[in-house]
């Protein structure tokens, strides 16, 4: 297999990965909906960043350690599905508190901070189960004979995280088309609400798979 070869057969099965909507997607979705633009493609930019983690970890042979203490794996999954429950729990607070104090809309650039919409993203992508799932499962199947394996790794790492970028901008982009309907607070409410079980589902499932024989 060329390097040609292995980036674009690796570009078709990430596409589809990325495309396929899960927590990261939801995420990035949610601050686009509650934070505007900047922050969202930050959080974005946080999931592509544990996509490169994922890559370079798994070339240098985080699957052979993975196999040989099994309990870590099953600890990482336990913990990335109790940070995603968290994050369904905190927009569950959040959306109560603003209901309870009657509080409008929050400014969409100024409120949270820069590092945690990067930090955020990041968390949700590196503690996500299903990601490392599909990059211990592929990236061996696409290192070239004769190339680092760190090299290609990274590289691979770094196509899947321009799809996710590309995927990312699209969604920002018809939020903000769509901005003035999500400016309404019965509107956000549902959204919050529906984004927070979609969380919760996400965890729950994780959970039930981590702990599972």
């Amino acid at each position: 297999m060329t390097l040609i070869q292995a980036c674009l057969g690796f570009a078709l099965l990430a596409a589809l990965l990325t495309i396929v909507p899960g927590a990261d997607t939801v995420l990035v979705l949610h601050t686009a909906i509650a934070r505007g633009r900047a922050p969202a493609l930050l959080a974005g930019a946080g999931v592509v960043s544990g996509c490169l983690v994922w890559g370079v970890a798994t070339a240098i042979g985080a699957s052979a350690v993975i196999s040989a203490w099994p309990a870590a794996y099953r600890g990482l999954r336990i913990a990335g599905a109790l940070y995603i429950a968290w994050l369904g729990v905190q927009l569950f607070a959040s959306m109560r508190a603003r209901r309870d104090a009657g509080a409008p809309v929050l400014d969409t650039e100024r409120a949270g901070s820069s590092r945690g919409f990067w930090w955020r993203g990041f968390t949700v992508n590196l503690l996500n189960p299903k990601v490392g799932v599909f990059y211990l499962s592929t990236i061996p199947q696409f290192l070239v004979p004769g190339l680092p394996d760190a090299v290609v790794g990274s590289l691979l790492a770094l196509i899947h995280g321009v799809e996710g970028m590309v995927w990312f901008g699209l969604v920002v982009g018809a939020v903000t088309w769509a901005r003035s309907w999500f400016e309404n607070e019965r509107v956000r409410r549902w959204l919050d609400g529906g984004a927070a079980v979609i969380l919760i589902g996400f965890a729950v499932v994780m959970l039930v798979e981590a702990v599972g024989p």
